[in-house]
């Protein structure tokens, strides 16, 4: 209606225009001696929420793929670090303890480009290694816990509680692509990287190991089957879910928040609408859940 009701409006604000400045600079003067100042410069400038409804509703000129990425750019302010990491019992790194012998099979078969090197633990880290600086070592050159040590970079923490934003920035102030994430108390909690960040904007890369890939997968009956590992944060924004975000991080740890107790392959439960069967548990985590998500006909009376 918008477009007929301008031909109305276009002549009422010619005719109106001298009052309404008038009425105006009237106003302005009385507010002045209040410390309240002529604003209309910045009219032209939008909220935040005001830009995510016009990339939902009026966003039909930029491509869908665009117009989630913009969307995802700006919910990445109210996510942190600890939303996405990799939780501490899930790090992959290299124990310079362990057999010298077999670090060249273990170096050959490591799935990533960069490895936390430590002794004995995770909480004695000695630095970062880029496997891409061993591989120029000859063939002759037997590789040993002190050639590793030589090529390593010293280890990068940040806080758990850091938003990704800013720390999307410090990546690249700092030229790192992996950070060792603490708590209050100094200890290592998990590891983020630079594509995890960048997952949150554009989706999860395909160059990803299978076997690591916290994947959403559509079926055919309408459910969805979800990595147990997910943010629930990270979940809500891609799916639109509502989950609760306050006892759990991720969505294992929702499920047995609510339980109370580790379930078993089968269990079924329900929260805040969202129905869900656990398929897969392993080593004292909930790997793989089914989610069924509510009706959306359906409203509570």
């Amino acid at each position: 209606m918008a477009l007929p009701a301008a031909f109305l409006l276009w002549p009422l604000l010619r005719v109106a225009y001298p009052f309404v400045w008038v009425i105006n600079l009237l106003a302005g003067i009385v507010l002045r001696p209040f410390g309240v100042h002529d604003r209309s410069k910045d009219d032209g400038e939008i909220s935040q929420e005001e830009l995510r409804t016009l990339l939902e509703h009026g966003g039909s000129l930029i491509p869908q793929s665009h117009r989630k990425m913009f969307l995802n750019i700006l919910a990445l302010e109210e996510a942190r670090v600890e939303d996405i990491m990799v939780p501490r019992n899930e790090i992959v790194g290299i124990d310079l303890d362990g057999d010298p012998a077999e670090l060249p099979a273990k170096l050959a078969k490591f799935p990533f480009g960069r490895a936390v090197v430590y002794r004995d633990s995770i909480d004695q880290v000695e630095g970062i290694l880029n496997l891409r600086d061993v591989v120029d070592v000859r063939t002759e050159t037997a590789i040993t816990p002190a050639l590793i040590v030589s090529r390593l970079r010293k280890p990068y923490f940040i806080p758990e509680g850091a938003r990704l934003p800013q720390q999307l920035s410090e990546f690249q102030r700092q030229r790192r692509r992996l950070a060792l994430v603490v708590n209050e108390y100094g200890e290592i909690v998990g590891l983020v990287t630079l594509a995890d960040i960048l997952e949150e904007i554009v989706g999860e890369f395909t160059s990803e190991p299978k076997q690591n890939s916290r994947r959403i997968e559509h079926q055919a009956d309408g459910s969805i089957l979800v990595d147990g590992r997910i943010a629930v944060h990270s979940l809500n924004r891609r799916l639109d879910f509502d989950l609760p975000t306050e006892d759990a991080n991720t969505l294992s740890g929702l499920i047995v928040n609510h339980l109370e107790s580790l379930p078993a392959a089968g269990t079924e439960l329900s929260i805040d609408g969202y129905r869900m069967r656990v398929e897969h548990v392993e080593g004292n985590v909930v790997k793989r859940v089914r989610v069924q998500p509510p009706d959306p006909d359906h409203h509570d009376l």
